[in-house]
């Protein structure tokens, strides 16, 4: 097949393609973002281009959403345009994901000071007894004898029965092989890394030479549909060392987990959605340890949170039959994985663990949310009400929980509506109302907002 060449601008990236290939999988090889809210179905007109050098003729789908004018000056839909020509294409403003803003501090922003509420005994937070989900233990083992002739393994659980209550312990095969070695090259002395299964039963993750247990860090993730945010944790305390946050790659597929599942379903496989969260989180990771000066071999651990649809992109399970009457996932609960099985950035033999869901569509993020409000511990009726890209209720106590979920995206993107962006430049980041009149406030790139008053014109 004919190769062609497209340069995308502001940038200048360019990239090589074969007849036939949309401009939305030529940008997306070429890693360059450009919006499309519904995964390239053409429905939501949203992934705007226009063509500066070659030839690239609409078709009847872009035709009708785009004016006469936008046609003529050779605006196109990128996931309705087949490159037949090399071409040199401009992706505008409100095509491209720029200085979005995620929220990751610990406590809202707040304009007024909040009235305080009067806690009553059912209304306190629960005490939380902190168990972090890998531990390290240093174990200096005396030498084998004649008269104390138990095999390696034994050895090694013998000593740790000696420091924690465990009935029943397992291990590996891979956590075995050079065991022998590591042992007498280091005079008996090395550090073991446990995972505890279940209240009965530990699992040695694996063994390393001499005393690292002060450097056990985890990744605590929240995968969130639009946005992913990863902190990392120190396994002794479990203080917070640091928060990361990024826009969720796999956006270019589909803004909602619906136009994600069709891309993931149909000729485009899972491979490429999967692939994107991985990156992200990754990157995140990265950013994490290179600021606070951690190996990536020190940490043991990751524990993520997120719907149920992108718990299963995460992990690479199919989750086609969640769109479709009677909305069956693959698993509400999802086994651990060794990092490496995942390709993430932490300890090969590091635990992945998931939390766990309810439904289709009310998945870990929720769980995750009841567990650290304490609502699940009141005798008071409440509610939690998590609005994202996907928006839940939950409303209950102590005795009963009962959920709701509604896709709240086109609220805040733009999705399937004429108005509305994230977080970028150009949004509304706070409205005023004074004296009858309505004031919006946007965020431009120089850092300085402009104010608009109430009929659009810009007053400062």
């Amino acid at each position: 097949m004919d190769k062609h060449t497209v340069v995308f601008q502001p940038g200048g990236v360019k990239v090589e393609v074969t007849t036939g290939t949309t401009l939305l999988e030529a940008a997306t090889k070429a890693g360059v973002y450009v919006n499309s809210l519904c995964g390239g179905e053409g429905v939501c007109g949203k992934c705007r281009i226009q063509i500066s050098h070659g030839v690239a003729p609409p078709n009847a789908r872009s035709i009708s959403f785009l004016s006469r004018e936008e046609i003529q000056d050779g605006f196109l839909l990128a996931c309705q345009t087949e490159i037949r020509d090399n071409l040199e294409v401009w992706v505008p403003p409100e095509s491209r994901l720029e200085k979005e803003q995620i929220l990751t501090t610990e406590s809202m922003v707040c304009y007024d000071v909040p009235q305080g509420i009067p806690l009553g005994d059912s209304m306190q937070p629960p005490s939380l007894l902190y168990m972090p989900i890998t531990q390290k233990f240093f174990l200096s083992l005396p030498e084998p004898t004649i008269l104390d002739n138990i095999s390696d393994l034994d050895r090694i659980r013998r000593e740790i029965h000696k420091k924690i209550q465990a009935p029943y312990m397992e291990t590996s095969l891979v956590s075995l092989k050079g065991l022998a070695s590591l042992l007498r090259k280091n005079n008996w002395q090395v550090t073991a890394t446990l995972y505890p299964m279940d209240e009965h039963c530990v699992e040695i993750l694996y063994l390393e030479e001499g005393d690292t247990c002060l450097t056990n860090y985890g990744i605590a993730l929240d995968i969130g549909t639009t946005t992913i945010a990863a902190q990392l944790v120190d396994m002794r305390s479990g203080s917070v060392l640091g928060v990361e946050a990024s826009h969720n790659q796999q956006a270019r597929y589909g803004e909602d987990v619906i136009s994600r599942m069709v891309f993931a379903c149909g000729r485009n496989g899972m491979l490429p959605i999967h692939q994107a969260v991985i990156d992200t989180v990754n990157s995140l990771i990265d950013a994490l340890l290179e600021k606070h000066g951690v190996n990536a071999d020190n940490v043991t651990a990751l524990m993520a949170a997120g719907n149920t649809t992108m718990t299963h992109f995460f992990l690479g399970l199919e989750p086609c039959t969640i769109r479709f009457e009677p909305y069956i996932p693959t698993a509400n609960s999802f086994p651990r994985a060794p990092a490496a099985e995942l390709n993430l950035h932490l300890h090969p033999r590091g635990v992945v663990t998931c939390i766990p869901g309810v439904s289709s569509y009310v998945g870990g993020d929720i769980t995750a949310g009841v567990l650290a409000s304490g609502l699940a511990n009141s005798s008071q009726i409440s509610a939690l009400i998590d609005i994202g890209t996907n928006g839940e209720i939950v409303v209950g106590n102590n005795e009963w929980l009962v959920c709701c979920s509604a896709s709240a995206g086109p609220a805040f993107e733009g999705s399937g509506t004429k108005c509305g962006m994230r977080a970028t430049l150009g949004a509304i980041q706070k409205v005023i109302i004074e004296k009858g009149h309505v004031y919006t406030m946007r965020l431009l790139a120089k850092g300085n907002p402009e104010v608009y008053a109430d009929q659009g014109s810009l007053i400062r």
